[in-house]
């Protein structure tokens, strides 16, 4: 659940102000919100520099993958980042370089091994020494570009010419490329690379050891941070005489706290419920399948302090989403094997992943076993094993006939149709607005709309009601929308109509969740290939060769398959809850519960 705020204001001595907020720092609930935009930012702006000075080191620290045991000594953060910025700015000189060196290296090997000193020497004499590339189809030494220089070819390669010209005035031609003269020969270009490799060496070394000093970065990052947000707090701090205050929001069940707090300190604690027009901040009380939703909720925006909590709304029908998406009991058990083997960890993050890793890897067994799917293996009905397989999947569907493949299409409709109904069911409880409990009926009556669009007969309910759940509940909405809406005649007129032009984002909403259908068919038609090329190569290369190629096919095609199943799963899973489900029960735009505490 969301948790409830109050708004707190803090009134003390303006002269032990630094001593309160130090305290509310401590103490880590209060929410600190922004009363002053017109405020000296220098100090603030300079730890946010320090900050990000800390964070960049670090980063290029962590880089490094095997920092050594020992070090001489403990630096201080400042010398650490001096020096890990030093050499990385050289190490990225060597490298460019090195990489110069290689080029000019490559370039002058077809010329040779010579000193350009002499070369120079000789120009500064009047005599100039060119060095040239040409493609031999434009090369001819006796042309009369070449009338008053003596020619010498060096060498030739690949239809290219490699020649140095001699006189008086410089050579130009557009047919030829005229290679600029290195600063020095081949010897000593790769005896300057080698030396460049030792100081690489020696610097990498040191990075190493300075590597070993990153709790020294840490801890002076969360000091500077401490610092940071303490110097934020004061600068929202307004003075009057000799009285200060600030204001937060703090969630119930902390001011308990805050009162003691103030008991201790000596300052004044007011305390009052949220105004209509404020907006506080969100904070959750969940449980373990409410804390993974959390994560979920988060890619995507933060709910409004007024909204109903999603988080367990998410996890569950992503679950089921990502499920029926890939919905094959075989993909699931690898991605459960995966999760139980890979995912480890103490922290909560990696233990909240796993769980959820675990939940939608059974989900997705769950619907494959539903389905009768195993690696889209063609099963005999009639065998053994068929008669187990095909009595526990009720969802199974023979997608190659018409009436499967609309069938199982009006499944992944019907899981859109509770996932609505489910959210507006929701909403009308919270908001106590029954308005929104009409759109269940117009949901339902949109199954038979669908199928009289598609082609498919009416059977059985929808003989009975046709279309009429659809009327029903479309004029329900709008008639106690209009009731809801507390305004003028017209503004309920207006509510009435657009609550009728609504359905036409309902009609869109529920035909969305065919994408869980075509996610599924695609997947499974995949599968259905890559056994299909197994049995082709196995048939047509013979036991070994054919059964040795046609595994490895087969186990490269399923791997690529279930990453794209996994990528699909997740997309759409989360898609259709944030684009297709949001919008009828949340608001968003919130703000995440950020309290000023300090970091440990």
């Amino acid at each position: 659940m969301l948790k409830k705020m109050k708004k707190a204001t803090i009134v003390g001595l303006a002269e032990k102000a630094p001593e309160i907020i130090e305290a509310l720092q401590e103490l880590g609930v209060v929410d600190i919100i922004q009363l002053n935009d017109d405020y000296d930012s220098g100090q603030i702006d300079k730890l946010q520099s320090e900050k990000n000075s800390i964070m960049n080191t670090l980063k290029l620290l962590a880089a490094e993958k095997t920092p050594v045991t020992t070090v001489s000594g403990e630096a201080t953060p400042a010398e650490v980042i001096q020096r890990t910025v030093k050499i990385r700015a050289r190490l990225d000189e060597i490298q460019e370089d090195r990489r110069r060196r290689f080029r000019q290296i490559e370039i002058w090997s077809f010329f040779g091994d010579f000193d350009p000193a002499r070369v120079m020497a000789l120009q500064e004499q009047g005599v100039h020494v060119q060095f040239f590339r040409a493609s031999e189809s434009q090369f001819f030494p006796e042309s009369d570009t070449f009338a008053q220089h003596d020619v010498i070819v060096i060498s030739r390669s690949a239809q290219k010419v490699f020649f140095c010209t001699i006189g008086v005035t410089p050579l130009s031609s557009p047919l030829f490329e005229e290679i600029p003269l290195p600063d020095l020969g081949l010897t000593d270009l790769e005896k300057q690379i080698d030396e460049l490799a030792a100081e690489e060496k020696e610097l990498n070394h040191e990075l190493r050891e300075l590597s070993a000093q990153k709790q020294v970065l840490a801890n002076a990052w969360i000091d500077v941070e401490n610092h940071y947000n303490f110097q934020r707090a004061i600068a929202q701090q307004v003075i009057n005489g000799e009285l200060f205050y600030v204001q937060g929001w703090v969630p119930d069940g902390s001011v308990s706290a805050l009162k003691q707090l103030s008991d201790e300190n000596g300052f004044i604690l007011l305390l009052a419920e949220p105004a209509p027009k404020e907006n506080p901040p969100t904070a959750h009380k969940n449980s373990t399948v409410g804390e993974i939703g959390e994560s979920l909720i988060y890619i995507y925006d933060t709910p409004s302090y007024y909204d109903i909590e999603p988080s367990s709304m998410v996890f569950i029908f992503f679950s089921i989403f990502f499920g029926m998406i890939i919905s094959d009991a075989g993909y699931g058990a690898l991605l459960l094997l995966l999760s139980l083997g890979l995912i480890r960890g103490k922290s909560k993050g990696l233990k909240l992943f796993r769980t959820l890793s675990i939940t939608i890897s059974c989900s997705t067994i769950l619907f494959g076993i539903l389905t009768a799917s195993y690696f889209a293996i063609s099963i005999n009905p009639e065998s053994f094993i068929g008669k187990i397989v095909y009595t526990l999947a009720p969802l199974y569907r023979n997608t190659s006939e018409k009436e499967g493949l609309m069938s199982s299409m009006f499944i992944s409709l019907w899981i859109g149709v509770i996932n609505l109904s489910f959210v507006n069911i929701y909403k009308a409880y919270h908001e106590r607005r029954i308005s929104s409990i009409g759109w269940v009926p117009a949901l339902i009556g949109l199954i038979p709309l669908f199928k009289l669009l598609f082609g498919v007969e009416w059977q059985g309910w929808e003989k009975t009601v046709q279309l009429w759940p659809l009327y029903g509940g479309v004029l329900f909405v709008a008639i106690f929308t209009a009731i809801e809406t507390k305004t003028s005649l017209g503004g309920r007129m207006g509510a009435f109509g657009n609550a009728i032009y609504t359905v036409v984002q309902l009609v869109a909403d529920l035909l969305s969740f065919l994408r869980i259908f075509a996610l599924a068919m695609a997947g499974a038609k995949m599968a259905e290939t890559f056994n299909m090329l197994f049995k082709m190569i196995y048939e047509g290369g013979g036991i070994i060769v054919g059964f040795t190629v046609g595994v490895f096919v087969l186990i490269i095609g399923h791997v690529i398959n279930l990453v794209l199943n996994i990528m699909g799963g997740v997309i759409h899973g989360l898609r259709l809850n944030f684009i297709e489900s949001y919008h009828w029960c949340l608001d968003g735009g919130g703000k995440k519960y950020d309290p000023l505490r300090k970091l440990k």
